[in-house]
């Protein structure tokens, strides 16, 4: 575990526990289409759509993923289109779950693409930051110590 040590405006130090395993985080999708009704959703398009977005591949098989992300897509009504994603840990514990809700085809491929995206996103955002500051974790954050002039009206 590695410490983050801040110094805040008033001069006093504070411990931050981070994780370095959050760095190695890898993550498995699976898609599920209610057999009943032509589904929206196919999964070669969300990790083709997911990997755009964040600029890379992302994702690894089941057996080998940290965390799981399964897409149920369902049908809602008629001009209403629907789907569950479920964010599982190796262990099976859930971390989430997101119930998306659209008027149309290409809008629930857009929510899908998004809320998945955004699961793994903050993963990849900390790595970079881990990645960027090199052995040292220490910094120190600045703040105004000038009070605030509020209106007396």
């Amino acid at each position: 575990m590695t410490k983050l040590w801040v110094a805040a405006s008033a001069g006093i130090a504070v411990s931050v526990a981070t994780s370095p395993a959050s760095a190695d985080v890898s993550f498995a999708l699976s898609l599920q289409t209610d057999a009943l009704h032509d589904g929206c959703l196919a999964e070669a398009a969300l990790r083709e759509g997911v990997e755009q977005r964040l600029g890379r591949e992302p994702f690894t098989d089941v057996g080998h993923a940290d965390i799981v992300i399964h897409v149920e897509e369902s049908a809602v009504g008629d001009d209403r289109f629907g789907a569950r994603v479920t964010e599982r840990a190796r262990d099976g514990a859930v971390r989430g779950v997101r119930v998306l809700d659209a008027q149309s085809c290409p809008g629930l491929r857009r929510a899908a693409t998004l809320v998945v995206t955004l699961i793994i996103e903050p993963h990849l955002t900390r790595k970079r930051i881990e990645e960027g500051s090199g052995e040292s974790r220490e910094f120190t954050r600045r703040t105004s110590t000038t009070p605030s002039r509020r209106s007396s009206s």
